[in-house]
């Protein structure tokens, strides 16, 4: 399974097709550690994104 993001073009081009398969409900968990967070500012970014 990939996002349709990822693979827009592919599908456009006929290049990979779609296939219509049940599919779980799915969820992206992201976890960081603070002390090696590099990007302080992509926690905020990340979190609005995810706001429906």
């Amino acid at each position: 399974m990939l996002p349709r993001f990822a693979v827009a073009d592919g599908l456009r081009s006929g290049a990979l097709v779609q296939l219509d398969l049940p599919l779980p409900d799915l969820s992206l968990r992201l976890i960081w550690r603070e002390d090696q967070e590099s990007l302080p500012e992509m926690r905020d970014i990340l979190y609005a994104a995810a706001r429906p």
